[in-house]
């Protein structure tokens, strides 16, 4: 009975690692694409959100820990 509910709470640990693990690439990857895209067309709006993102996966991150 012990070693099952450690099981599950170990399993729970490793969906919301997992879960935030991509939602920070996600962030740190569309704000990428987003700024690249400013190169081209000169569009501050979207460099502006894509900074925005990459700033927030970061400090997600670093706050995370």
């Amino acid at each position: 009975m012990i070693t099952r509910k450690k099981s599950s709470v170990l399993d729970e640990k490793i969906i919301k690692n997992s879960s935030f693990e991509i939602l920070y690439s996600s962030c740190l990857s569309i704000g990428s694409v987003l700024s690249g895209i400013f190169w081209e067309n000169k569009g501050y709006l979207l460099l502006i959100i894509g900074l925005d993102l990459m700033a927030g996966g970061i400090f997600a991150k670093i706050f995370r820990k």
